[in-house]
Order: structure tokens, then C-alpha cells, then sequence
């Protein structure tokens, strides 16, 4: 395994993603089954279990995946308006898709769409801790065109692309970035209850 600064409690949950360069190496077989693992021990509605984990680590197709990402307002990336060889040199993309047909045979319609959403935040969670414990750092992924992921990965028709998840040893120590404080988010029995600064 390869190390990182040791952060413990809040600190380390601040630092769970954002990281996008990586040591040119292969994520350990060991390590990479204690990735998948944890999101097997994430809860589910109904104990669904809706997701699906597509491992990537070729370049031509994670060449062809970059194809499909998008930029913030969810336009397609133009050549030279953002560079995304770091996803193609990245050691492995974990492509988080939820079962809509497992998720509805538990949980009817909103079993498949607004539970198995929340489900899949759960799996993502539990990966980025027991990664962070790791020394593997992520970037989340989120804007990209999901059609066409799910027919580079050859997805069946009831399984739909969720979120990216670019994973390898991080090469540069975990940053905190600028958070809200407590008081900034958080209602005391109703909208109108502020909590207190330090709480």
C-alpha cells in the first residue's frame, strides 16, 4: 500500500476527493478489492443494493470515455477548452451505475429513481473513506454525456452511469477546501432556528 499523510476524524472527511494526480501504478489487486468491498457495506433501501461497478483501467477506453465528459454547464469538451489526459492517465475510472430493475423489484418506481439515487451516494461514501484510509486518492466525476458511457461500456438498457470515480495513489498530500461553517447550513427544529457558530 502506498501511504499518505495520516489524517484522522473531520480532517480526513474534508479531504475525500478532489485529487487528480496520480503515481503511475496499477491500484494493488488487495487494495482494489477493499474498494469494491466498501461499497458492498454501503445501506440501501430495502436492502437493494442497486448499484453496479464497471472497473476501467485500459487508456484506449478510458481515451474513449474522455470522449463524453462535459464541462460544467454540461456542454461537450472541446479540444483545448480542458485537458483531460489526466482521466486517461489515470490508474483506474470506476463507473457507479445504479440496476433500475433491481432497485424497482425492491422498492417500486421511487425504489428506482429517488431512493437508489441516495443508495449510490451511500456506496460512493464508503468507497472514498476506505480509499482515503488508503492512500488512494479520487476525483468525482459527475458532468459527462451518460448515453454515451453507458454504450462505450456496453450497458444494458436498465442500467444507467451514475457518477465517475477516478481513483490511484496520490502523489500530492490531501487538500481541505473552503467549507461552510455549521451555522451556515444547519436549522435548529425549523428554517427559522439557526445553530450557533461553534456548534
Amino acid at each position: 500500500m502506498n501511504g499518505s499523510t495520516h489524517v484522522t476524524g473531520v480532517s480526513r472527511l474534508r479531504q475525500l476527493a478532489g485529487t487528480s494526480r496520480f503515481e503511475a501504478v496499477r491500484i494493488g489487486p488487495q487494495d482494489l478489492q477493499e474498494l469494491l468491498e466498501a461499497v458492498g457495506c454501503a445501506p440501501s433501501n430495502a436492502n437493494c443494493q442497486p448499484w453496479e461497478l464497471i472497473v476501467t483501467e485500459a487508456s484506449a477506453m478510458k481515451a474513449t470515455m474522455a470522449e463524453a465528459l462535459l464541462d460544467a454547464q454540461f456542454r461537450p469538451v472541446l479540444p483545448g477548452e480542458r485537458e483531460v489526459q489526466w482521466f486517461i492517465d489515470a490508474p483506474l475510472v470506476l463507473t457507479v451505475a445504479i440496476d433500475r430493475l433491481r432497485a424497482k423489484a425492491k422498492a417500486g418506481a421511487m425504489g428506482a429513481d429517488r431512493f437508489a439515487l441516495v443508495d449510490i451516494g451511500c456506496a460512493c461514501t464508503c468507497l472514498l473513506l476506505r480509499a482515503a484510509e488508503l492512500g488512494i486518492g479520487a476525483t468525482i466525476v459527475r458532468e459527462f454525456d451518460r448515453t454515451r458511457i453507458a454504450t462505450v461500456l456496453g450497458l444494458p438498457a436498465h442500467v444507467d452511469p451514475v457518477v465517475l470515480l477516478v481513483l490511484g495513489y496520490s502523489v500530492e498530500a490531501p487538500r481541505e477546501r473552503p467549507r461552510l461553517r455549521v451555522d451556515e447550513y444547519v436549522h435548529l427544529e425549523s428554517w427559522k432556528g439557526k445553530a450557533d457558530a461553534g456548534e
